[in-house]
């Protein structure tokens, strides 16, 4: 007698769980790209939206620009939308931890919903009949109801509302019930945002399982980025607002992505035969970013990389093929667009049980033969060009030759040694030493407090007791103030520094742009007897340093050059001279040259294009007629760059204006001190500075617009290199620069501190003390910054 097999109640439990449900980015994905796809069968999207032709139509040697890319795509009837909603605390409406993602496209009847889910794995999602969607199967939606708690999926057709319930019999197996709701009154629509026909797909987050992050750039930054919504993101024809609940408010952003800016270094084509299928048209571009990007492995968070789609925008895997983990490819990304593959994907899963693509959503299966097959073939053409590339960066193919770029940074050692004794950081962080370690019992973060710097990221270390602590110790770190960012939130000592033989450390990264935020993050860590360890880090202020002197003309954005990383709130501040513009006098500030995606942010943290600030008396500066305005920006592209510019008209006659740049690039975090680089380059048009200091990404600036320094250097950087390379007086002139910049931002730093490492402006001669303690530390250190970049520099000997 025949008997089928039963499978266990865990095998189920971890099927599920195995999917999406421990990545938050991974789940909410799901359901957005369902949505998507419904859209798509409605006929409101393209089949391909335009955007990866336009791409693969560059020639080498072609700049990327992304406004370029999707200028000319407009929506096929009216604009899609998808609303997602998060709740990383309890409010009124949403329970803690509760997700929904609503749209307003199919909707599906009660016995359409029974028939989605009445197997797991079938072919649901219309592909095999020809629709343009970007599933195989259409069972994402189940992995993510079944895969976290309380799940539901309420649609509205026919103006009928139908219900889904997720959940596990007795014997702890998969089970669902569709309810007919009746009519889809209006309170109802309202509950689920659904005007007219639409879908809600609706749970809460598995426990301990599936963190949201602390801060809600963060998700917002990760859902952005993520490599299987960059196709959505960036198309302008849908909106994708996310929604987060939160104990700071309700927070609404639209989700965005903008390729990054960079130059076309490869391209090919090929055909890829596999089996007896037709052979994919393999068509490949590679670019190279303007600025490094987040090349990890994880593909929540990783930028670099080639995007690997088909002809109907699915995107399918974020990869470098062989190369992926190897060094100096971080500016490299690109697309792989492979015609046919979904065909050959479809019918192997379908008639053969086979899956080419991970049900982790961690992309193409590395062990299956096609993906082997993919390799081979496009291996060929990957060598020479990535080859290339890295033998460019690492090979020290930099602006100066090696001999120089060794005087160089040996000048800018000797700076940062005196940057770390008056201010007891390296810029990162305090670093870490034997002799400098606290005592302490079992977890402790080094220092235990800290003043941040607006928009400046800074270096923490999480220092344990090996003898205390589990092996590979998992850690999770929380913000108790959204304002105040800490990364990563989930990580482990597995990874850890070692110190000594007790001692072991984890690097982590503070930041945060809102001014006079203060607050706490803890660490949870477990111990060697398996109870939990934790410990605690205050932020007791987040400062811009002051700048010492009334603003030109009227008013200036200091920084002049100002940068955020990508989804990431940066801030400059305006500095306003109020003998010149009185107290509630209105300042217009605007974006006046940039690309899509780059905008200002006000008060509400939405995004616009022009600010209204009004010179209040709680901005002035005590003891100053200096007032203090924080402005600011956020953007959704690496490499982005745009001219701020702020105006105001007194009276007939008399008017001021200022302007910035605003750049949009992640900070590199090396430990090598906080002055890391000499750049030559334009300072904005109204700045009659010399140099400037960007401590966003720790290089000092000399301005190419200066009269002086194009009398010394030329006009550009290739006149500048060829100078600083044969010409002692230039290189005179660059240290001369140099330290005048670093001592200024060492005072700077010192002035926002107490104690033994504070600094106090004089009462009695306020320049003047100003100009003693600049020049002292230039006579203690200016003879050693000459002797670095010049061979026969000498100083005599007194007799």
């Amino acid at each position: 007698m025949r008997k089928r097999l039963d499978i266990a109640s865990r095998k189920y439990r971890r099927m599920f769980s195995q999917a999406v449900s421990k990545s938050i980015v991974k789940t909410l994905t799901e359901p957005i790209t369902n949505s998507w796809d419904s859209y798509k069968r409605l006929g409101l999207l393209r089949s391909e939206s335009g955007i990866i032709s336009k791409l693969l139509a560059l020639k080498i040697g072609d700049r990327l620009d992304h406004d370029e890319i999707i200028r000319g795509i407009r929506p096929l009837k009216r604009k899609c939308r998808i609303i997602v909603k998060v709740a990383a605390t309890m409010q009124s409406i949403l329970k803690k931890r509760q997700c929904q993602v609503i749209d307003m496209a199919e909707g599906l009847t009660k016995d359409e919903l029974e028939a989605k889910f009445e197997e797991y794995g079938a072919d649901k999602s219309m592909m095999s009949e020809g629709a343009s969607v970007r599933g195989l199967f259409g069972q994402g939606v189940s992995d993510v109801l079944w895969g976290h708690k309380d799940g539901k999926m309420i649609s509205i057709k026919d103006n009928k509302i139908s219900e889904l319930i997720a959940d596990f019999d007795e014997k702890d197996k998969p089970e669902f019930e569709v309810i007919d709701k009746g009519r889809a009154l209006k309170k109802l629509r309202s509950l689920y945002n659904i005007e007219e026909n639409g879908t809600c797909v609706d749970f809460i987050l598995a426990e301990n399982k599936c963190r949201i992050p602390n801060s809600h750039e963060l998700l917002y930054g990760n859902l952005c980025n993520f490599y299987m919504l960059r196709l959505i993101n960036a198309n302008p024809c849908c909106d994708v607002l996310l929604e987060q609940h939160r104990s700071s408010g309700i927070l609404i952003n639209g989700l965005s992505y903008n390729f990054p800016g960079g130059q076309a270094i490869g391209r090919f084509n090929e055909k890829l035969h596999y089996e007896n299928y037709p052979p994919v048209n393999i068509e490949a571009i590679i670019f190279r970013a303007d600025d490094k990007l987040n090349g990890e492995n994880d593909l929540d968070v990783r930028e670099n990389g080639l995007l690997i789609v088909d002809e109907r925008d699915a995107v399918y895997d974020l990869t470098l093929f062989d190369f992926d983990k190897s060094p100096g490819l971080e500016q490299v990304f690109g697309v792989v667009r492979l015609t046919g593959f979904r065909e050959i994907a479809h019918d192997r899963l379908q008639n053969f049980h086979d899956a080419i693509i991970t049900d982790t959503r961690d992309g193409l299966d590395r062990k299956h033969d096609f993906y082997k097959a993919l390799v081979k073939t496009v291996k060929p053409h990957l060598d020479p060009i990535l080859t290339s590339e890295k033998k460019r960066v690492l090979g020290g193919n930099t602006d100066l030759s090696s001999e120089m770029k060794k005087k160089v940074d040996k000048a800018l050692e000797a700076l940062n040694s005196l940057y770390t004794a008056e201010t007891g950081e390296t810029g990162e962080g305090p670093g870490i030493t034997e002799k400098e370690i606290p005592e302490f019992d079992k977890v402790i973060f080094y220092p235990s407090e800290v003043t941040l710097k607006a928009g400046t990221p800074r270096i923490v270390y999480l220092l344990g007791k090996i003898q205390s602590l589990k092996k590979n110790a998992t850690i999770v770190a929380e913000s108790k103030n959204p304002d105040i960012i800490i990364e990563p939130e989930d990580t482990s000592f597995k990874n850890a520094q070692k110190v000594n033989e007790e001692v072991i450390a984890v690097r982590f990264k503070i930041s945060s742009t809102i001014l006079g935020a203060k607050g706490k993050i803890e660490a949870i860590t477990e111990g060697f007897d398996g109870n939990t360890i934790s410990t605690t880090l205050w932020i007791r202020d987040v400062r811009v340093p002051p700048e010492l002197t009334i603003p030109d003309d009227g008013m200036e954005f200091r920084p002049a050059i100002a940068s955020a990383g990508v989804h990431r709130k940066g801030i400059l501040v305006l500095y306003v001279d109020s003998n010149k513009i009185p107290v509630e006098s209105e300042i217009m500030i605007r974006i006046d040259e940039g690309p899509q995606g780059l905008s200002l942010l006000n008060d509400t943290g939405s995004e616009v294009p022009v600010l209204s600030r009004v010179v209040k008396k709680g901005d002035i500066i005590k003891e100053t007629p200096i007032a203090k305005i924080p402005i600011h920006f956020i953007g959704h592209g690496q490499s982005q760059k745009a001219k701020i510019s702020a105006k105001i008209k007194i009276k007939p006659g008399e008017k001021y204006k200022a302007s910035a740049v605003i750049k949009i690039r992640e900070p590199q975090m090396a430990d090598s001190g906080i002055f890391k680089d000499v750049k030559y380059g334009p300072l904005p048009d109204n700045s009659k500075r010399s140099s400037l200091f960007d401590p966003m990404d720790g290089i000092i600036w000399i301005n190419s617009k200066h009269p002086t320094n194009r009398g010394f250097f030329g006009l550009n950087g290739h006149s500048y290199r060829e100078k600083l390379e044969s010409d002692s007086g230039a290189r005179i002139r660059w240290a001369e620069l140099v330290l005048d910049e670093a001592m200024y931002h060492t005072l700077a730093r010192k002035q926002t501190e107490t104690g033994e490492r504070g600094w106090v402006l004089s009462d009695i001669d306020p320049v003047g003390s100003i100009k003693t303690q600049i020049e002292t530390w230039k006579f203690n250190i200016g003879a050693k910054m000459y002797r670095a970049l010049i061979d026969d520099f000498h100083v005599g000997r007194e007799n």
